[in-house]
């Protein structure tokens, strides 16, 4: 697999993909002090919304509604 994307839509948000021929992993983190949350979302087809995922579980976490 390799680095396909990656990205800090916002703050305390990083996204990255890694990909392979027949197979792609999203994966996203979302950070506040002293809580992180990391998920990974994997399948044939690209396409799951990571950026949007991490930014509301981070607004969640921070106490937000998103």
């Amino acid at each position: 697999m390799k680095l396909s994307f990656f990205a800090t839509p916002a703050d305390g948000v990083l996204v990255w993909t890694m990909t392979r021929p027949d197979w792609t992993c999203d994966y996203g983190l979302a950070a506040i002090p002293r809580v992180v949350l990391m998920i990974a979302a994997c399948d044939t087809k690209p396409g799951f919304p990571m950026a949007d995922w991490a930014a509301k579980r981070r607004a969640q976490l921070s106490g937000g509604t998103a």
